[in-house]
């Protein structure tokens, strides 16, 4: 799309450029698939004779561009007409009578939902083209009779929630559209240097940001399109602390206080517009927590206390709060403006209380038509008499087969004697759930929930099976016996087990067991772990420093205040290894740990933008100091010494680093009746006596006590795939006598 003046000179010039285009590139311009689109002040003069210089046809104005209209004018209905011409000549195309329900399910997600989206992406739908939309899906989930609707059993909104609140998951497609062009609002804020950003900004914000900018009539639609969406962009967003000099402390979302995510305690002490940096000692990059304190109320001071400071002063990075990754995604996005159009509107007292059921409901492995009717029955929206009755279609409510009571789903699918009759053939569990008169959905409920997983086949396919009996009657003045109908499920069961068993997978070999094992010469080994004490809300951090003898030559305890995320403390355990590598002057540096997700995260180049995945890329940037170096993911039973530290230091104050020396939850010594063999004994004192643990220079073992402290009693252990059990007698003899076992056995 190339843009000019209408006159002869200045598509000459432009015809000049695009000659040496196809001279240089070895590609011609195909004039049948061009065309010129001429501005309302130009003269037809001016146009005929610029339309026989270039040889192209005019185009008009509600004609397509990459399958956008390339101009919107006031009516913009006629623009995006095209979207209801290609979803009415998708739906012509299938015939509906031939799809069960399921298949109407998957057509109109996969097929008719994603029609519109290119174009939401960029411009604002209007309402109209929307509910046009909304009603031709309408039309096609619920069939069409003689060109007209059949009957609609429950609303779209309530087909459209999702799937965990007793719907379908359609989408609204006027939040979707909403969502779509959030994702161009929150390029528009990351990526600052895209040719987009910058022709935006100076065209509607030169000096401010695309959250503040004005909206003036003469704007592009466009332009219009995308700011409608600020909004709810904005109620997702949250700022991530780096350094804290881009984040405003009164006005900016950065704390992780729902609903609010802002600071509300009273204005004092600090300005209106000072920033986050302010509250940060910059000598030791942690919290002044004596200046939090005075500014904040209790809660918002333990919030902002635990939040983690980039020990590399990173920049503050603005975060999708809504992800577990930072990251924008329209699903997010969707969902997010569903929930707030939902508490706008505000929701009864009385809060959902069959999420268990849905949810039970679609982990079924059934078919999905199976899955569907179900849902239909619970929701009861099946066309039984009573539901008939309702509307005024029937003249009566009796069940057709009975004769005696209302014809309800419950009536239908449990409760009448017909019903029983089916049901006794079925397993003694399902003959023991209670027969009395309940909606069908409190029932349905109750059965998967008492009923082990392996009868819910055997129950959906049951019910499925009664109802097609019951229209068989209906219909066709045709009545199934109870044992036709029993062995119709029989059959069935067999054929759902069949497609739902899957090979045996194949038992692994029996492994050797895993070693720690000493690094190469002039390397050394720092092994690290966190632990959580959810009492007092702490994390415990704990990192051994081993030569490549084997020899431990530091060790660290830093209990640690944060946030209870057992990602967030390994990652920060991780971030702590690193940082006493480099304060020990270490330069080839194996980091060994048990959280495979920290590991990865820190090998990968995947972009992560949630707090764990930021304290990655400072790790990163740490990482480049070291000359050689290595990270990797090891087995909880070889890192044993790192998790003992990791529990003690939930008992310190203040962090505690020892060089060439050893904390008392661990010590080292020589044996010398192996060659170069050493024992590292660490122990855990609880409210159960003393666990023990032996290390050996390559191997991690479980157990020993210290030599000061007699044990009290020893609890089981595995030693190499050996369950060593001593016994626990009050005497002291036996205890004693347990000891010596105990030697033995690590003697072998």
């Amino acid at each position: 799309m190339v843009f000019c003046k209408a006159d002869q000179q200045e598509w000459t010039k432009l015809q000049l450029i695009l000659n040496s285009y196809e001279a240089s590139s070895g590609q011609r311009l195909n004039l049948d698939k061009s065309s010129i689109y001429f501005s309302k002040n130009t003269s037809q003069v001016a146009q005929t004779s610029i339309l026989n210089l270039a040889g192209m046809k005019a185009s008009g104005p509600f004609e397509k561009y990459l399958r956008l209209p390339s101009s919107v004018g006031k009516n913009k209905g006629r623009a995006f007409n095209p979207i209801l011409d290609r979803i009415k000549a998708q739906m012509n195309n299938w015939k509906t009578n031939l799809l069960s329900s399921a298949g109407k399910e998957v057509l109109l997600k996969s097929v008719i939902q994603s029609i519109p989206t290119y174009c939401m992406g960029i411009f604002l739908i209007p309402k109209g083209i929307l509910g046009n939309i909304n009603k031709l899906m309408q039309s096609f989930w619920w069939g069409i009779n003689n060109q007209k609707s059949k009957m609609h059993w429950l609303s779209w909104k309530g087909i459209g929630k999702g799937k965990q609140d007793g719907g379908l998951g359609f989408r609204d497609f006027e939040d979707f559209n909403k969502a779509m062009l959030a994702k161009q609002g929150w390029r528009l804020l990351i990526n600052t240097q895209s040719l987009a950003s910058k022709v935006l900004k100076a065209n509607y914000f030169p000096s401010g940001d695309f959250l503040s900018a004005k909206v003036r009539g003469s704007d592009s639609f466009v332009w219009k399109s995308i700011t409608v969406a600020r909004p709810f962009l904005a109620e997702g967003l949250l700022w991530k602390i780096g350094n804290g000099n881009s984040v405003r402390v009164w006005s900016d979302c950065w704390l992780l206080t729902p609903t609010s995510f802002k600071v509300q305690s009273p204005l004092k002490i600090l300005s209106s517009g000072v920033t986050v940096n302010s509250l940060i000692d910059q000598d030791t990059y942690s919290w002044n927590l004596a200046l939090i304190q005075d500014v904040f109320i209790p809660e918002e001071a333990a919030v902002i206390s635990k939040l983690h400071i980039s020990p590399c002063t990173s920049s503050d990075r603005l975060t999708w709060r809504c992800t577990t990754n930072g990251m924008f995604t329209v699903k997010s996005a969707y969902h997010l403006q569903v929930s707030m159009n939902d508490s706008r509107h505000g929701q009864g007292s009385r809060p959902p209380t069959h999420g268990a059921l849905w949810k039970q409901l679609w982990k079924l492995k059934v078919p999905s038509k199976v899955k569907m009717f179900l849902l239909r029955a619970a929701k009861d929206i099946l066309p039984t008499k009573a539901n008939l009755f309702r509307r005024r279609i029937v003249e009566s409510p009796l069940c057709p087969i009975c004769h005696s009571f209302p014809e309800t789903t419950a009536h239908v699918l449990w409760s009448y004697t017909a019903a029983q009759d089916v049901w006794s053939y079925g397993s003694r569990r399902l003959q023991k759930c209670r027969s009395e008169e309940q909606p069908y959905h409190e029932l349905l409920a109750d059965q998967l929930s008492l009923l082990p997983a392996e009868e819910h086949v055997e129950l959906a396919l049951t019910a499925t099976e009664l109802w097609n009996r019951r229209n068989k009657f209906v219909f066709e003045s045709s009545f199934i016996s109870p044992l036709q109908v029993s062995k119709s499920v029989s059959l069935r069961k067999s054929e759902v087990e069949e497609l739902n068993s899957q090979p045996k997978k194949q038992p692994f070999p029996t492994q050797a067991p895993v070693v720690w094992c000493k690094p190469p010469t002039d390397f050394y080994k720092i092994n690290w772990d966190a632990a959580i004490d959810k009492v007092n809300c702490m994390v415990g951090i704990g990192v051994a420093v081993r030569d490549w003898d084997g020899l431990v030559t530091t060790t660290l305890r830093s209990p640690k205040n944060s946030f209870l995320d057992p990602l967030l403390g390994e990652a920060l355990a991780a971030l702590r290894a690193v940082q006493l590598g480099l304060e020990l002057g270490l330069h080839n540096v194996i980091f060994e740990g048990d959280s495979k997700l920290v590991v990865s995260g820190i090998n990968s180049g995947t972009e992560d933008w949630s707090t764990a995945g930021l304290i990655f890329l400072d790790i990163k940037k740490l990482l480049l100091s070291y000359h050689t170096w290595s990270f990797r993911h090891v087995p909880r039973q070889i890192n044993v010494v790192a998790h003992t530290l990791a529990k003690s230091s939930l008992e310190l104050g203040d962090e505690s680093v020892l060089v060439e020396d050893y904390p008392q939850c661990i010590y080292y010594e020589n044996n010398e009746d192996e060659d170069d063999t050493s024992i590292l004994k660490a122990y855990r004192e609880d409210g159960e006596g003393i666990n023990l643990f032996v290390h050996l220079d390559a191997l991690e073992l479980l157990p020993l006590c210290r030599d000061d402290v007699s044990p009290v009693h020893l609890n089981p252990f595995i030693l190499n795939d050996h369950l060593i059990q001593v016994n626990e007698d009050e005497e002291e003899e036996d205890e004693e006598e347990s000891g010596e076992e105990v030697d033995k056995e690590d003697e072998e």
